[in-house]
């Protein structure tokens, strides 16, 4: 069967049963990381429900998302390791690059093809390689390694794979924006924070109002946009995919911008203990980030109490922000 070796190039894809983008179809705890090399079936590319699935060639019945089927979201994309050169993505001036071993044992051989030195690698064991080493012989891709001896990395065909790239670990940041509380007491507040929102933009930017300022109970991001330029501050709105745009917020935060975010409050789980369960849109503000969790400044918390930079995971993140009523399978907002 014709085997296409593809790299995951978005933070997380998740794993089906079946190419369909229902909540049934997961497969539960397991999911493709950036970085990830994964083995598909060509003849198994399938349209469906806006996105290109492909079956996995050493898991059938798993199947993933390779792009959308309209616009530019790609989540995986196909991957030739390099012949004689370093793999694409890997740092020009390293000398090595980590390589994860993903078979039950792999052994180091004295030169490509040739004979077998003592002690496999068990699975899950990482090795170094030289960057510079890697060759083609026989039908695969070897690695020398920097401890010594050769490593096969996989077939060319791409219907084995024996080593995988450890993705490199991506710094997160934490951005000083004061938080502001828009609750007085404890009981449900009227409003979305909104204005507690954009409020909590404009000291973060430097511009913090000398009067007052009047919003709606319910604010949208073109208001919010407005509210700031009356006090010189200028905003973009967006309005993203929600299945794609989380790793545009991590962009922005990375470019200093704090965020003003709706989501779907119930589903956020900021833990406040008087207003877990309300069940309506609400605006966060992004103010960070590390790994696979962002940092959320909660107006809706009274001050003593707490608020500020509470982790909310990237995935229960996008998927509150996808719930909205306002927005519905988008991420939208102002930054």
């Amino acid at each position: 069967m014709p085997i296409q070796l593809m790299r995951v190039v978005s933070d997380e894809v998740l794993v089906r049963h079946q190419p369909r983008r229902i909540i049934q179809s997961v497969v539960r705890n397991v999911k493709l990381v950036y970085g990830q090399l994964l083995a598909v079936r060509t003849e198994t590319r399938t349209e469906a429900d806006g996105f290109i699935w492909w079956e996995h060639a050493q898991q059938p019945g798993w199947w993933s998302a390779g792009s959308k089927l309209k616009g530019k979201d790609i989540y995986l994309e196909p991957y030739t390791p390099p012949a004689g050169r370093r793999p694409d993505g890997a740092d020009a001036t390293a000398a090595v690059v980590l390589f994860r071993v993903v078979v039950p044992a792999l052994h180091r051989r004295q030169q490509p093809g040739g004979a077998l030195l003592p002690g496999p690698l068990p699975v899950g064991t990482q090795v170094s390689l030289r960057a510079d080493s890697c060759c083609e012989h026989n039908g695969f891709y070897w690695w020398q390694a920097a401890d010594g001896g050769w490593l096969a990395a996989g077939s060319t065909a791409g219907d084995q794979v024996f080593l995988q790239p450890v993705a490199a670990a991506r710094p997160g940041l934490r951005l000083e924006v004061p938080r502001v509380s828009q609750v007085a007491r404890a009981a449900v507040d009227t409003s979305d924070g909104g204005l507690a929102g954009v409020l909590m933009l404009l000291h973060y930017y430097g511009h913090a109002p000398a009067a007052p300022v009047a919003a709606p109970e319910t604010l949208t991001a073109p208001q919010a946009q407005h509210i700031a330029a009356q006090h010189g501050l200028a905003l973009d709105c967006f309005d993203l995919p929600a299945a794609a745009g989380v790793a545009a917020l991590r962009d922005a935060l990375r470019a200093g911008r704090a965020i003003l975010l709706l989501t779907r409050y119930k589903l956020v789980g900021t833990g406040n203990p008087h207003l877990r369960n309300l069940n309506r849109d609400v605006w966060l503000v992004l103010c960070g980030f590390e790994d696979e969790t962002f940092f959320v400044h909660d107006a809706l918390w009274l001050s003593w109490e707490g608020g500020t930079a509470l982790p909310v995971t990237a995935e229960r993140l996008g998927y509150a922000a996808g719930a909205t009523v306002a927005a519905p399978g988008r991420l939208y907002g102002v930054w």
